[in-house]
């Protein structure tokens, strides 16, 4: 991941049989959690984890966050991320 742009955030969600997959700029982050009803709960602190990972925000509901393709972070809802990992 380069450090030098915003991440990105990858929300992957499983409702009612449909996956929804919503990338989202780093300036829209807050315009999207209050449009889904999502609530940042901490920010990440773990000192094992990769560097593009440390100080990411941590939503309740969802698995994350996830290293996901160049510059992305990725969220899984619970659902998702039960079905994704069996």
């Amino acid at each position: 991941m380069t450090t030098n742009n915003p991440p990105q955030y990858l929300f992957v969600r499983y409702i009612d049989g449909q996956w929804l997959h919503d990338k989202v700029a780093a300036a829209d982050l807050k315009i999207w959690c209050k449009t889904h009803g999502v609530r940042q709960i901490g920010v990440t602190v773990q000192e094992w984890l990769r560097p593009e990972l440390l100080a990411q925000p941590i939503f309740d509901g969802f698995a994350g966050p996830m290293d996901g393709d160049r510059n992305i972070i990725r969220y899984e809802d619970w659902r998702a991320n039960q079905i994704l990992s069996s």
